[in-house]
């Protein structure tokens, strides 16, 4: 990561840190104002508007190229995003939970940018606060030196640790993770103003309530809530849990419009077909928005 990028994910934090005292307490629930992006003459402009000052970080990734921020309890609600696509250098936004506490704001790029500057302003009479993130055109190869995630991408991983035997339980019940995919900035398949992820949490909870009733099951989710948790974090979880038994919950948006039954996917080695190709895309979708 070049000196440049580790610089700015530290202004986030230490603009915030050195403006004035506030009534409300610095990390308590922020919400989205307005937000605008414009081209302008050399590059462009983002500007986002929110009611106090947050922590917050940005960062660049390519493959495809993309500016990402951070933010720490900023609530997005029903955001308008009319203001955020006005840009020919900007494909196209989106914005969502990434993990508990954190939501995160992914900005396509038609072209490489790079950070030219970045500020957050405090305004000393209500608390209010702008982002302004300016961006310059560069060339591929200049893109690729300033990209890079801090630390780990995979954030919402444990840290690494030595591995202990998995203690004894009753062997007659049965540890059960459910794992309601997608989540946050990732909703899955769209139909008719349902998203997968708000579906398979619901579902998820009533299963484990009814697992919970029926006795003689131990069962957890891999997530409780409209947040981001990488494909890395729930195998993890089901491991830390020492589960029996991992079930991962998708319902699939078909062309057709119909489905009845149940889809089973098995892993095969050899698998080439176009199917085959286009569900492996799906699903690596989750870990290209991380």
């Amino acid at each position: 990561m070049s000196g440049f990028v580790k610089r700015i994910l530290a202004f986030g934090l230490s603009v915030v840190l050195a403006g004035p005292t506030l009534s409300q307490e610095l990390g308590a629930l922020a919400r989205f104002e307005k937000g605008a992006v414009q081209d302008r003459w050399g590059g462009s402009e983002l500007r986002l508007e929110i009611s106090q000052g947050v922590p917050w970080r940005l960062f660049m990734l390519s493959n495809p190229n993309r500016l990402v921020m951070d933010f720490r309890e900023v609530q997005w609600g029903n955001a308008d995003t009319a203001g955020l696509d006005n840009s020919d250098r900007i494909a196209g936004i989106r914005i969502g939970g990434y993990r508990p506490g954190w939501s995160r704001l992914v900005a396509d790029l038609s072209e490489p940018l790079i950070v030219e500057s970045a500020e957050l302003v405090t305004d000393t009479s209500d608390g209010s606060a702008t982002i302004t993130v300016l961006l310059e055109p560069v060339d591929q190869a200049s893109f690729d030196l300033t990209a890079g995630a801090p630390r780990d991408p995979r954030w919402d991983l444990p840290a690494a640790a030595i591995v202990n035997a998995v203690p004894s339980r009753d062997p007659d019940r049965v540890s059960v993770v459910l794992d309601p995919g997608h989540g946050g900035i990732d909703p899955g398949a769209e139909r008719d103003g349902i998203t997968e992820a708000d579906l398979m949490l619901t579902f998820g909870l009533e299963l484990q309530d009814v697992l919970r009733r029926a006795g003689g099951f131990d069962v957890r989710l891999t997530r409780d809530g409209d947040y981001f948790v990488s494909l890395e974090a729930r195998v993890a979880a089901a491991r830390n849990a020492g589960a029996d038994v991992f079930i991962s919950l998708h319902a699939d948006a078909l062309a057709e419009g119909e489905a009845r039954g149940a889809a089973v996917y098995v892993l095969s080695d050899e698998a080439s077909d176009a199917a085959s190709a286009a569900l492996a895309e799906r699903h690596n979708r989750d870990d290209l928005l991380a």
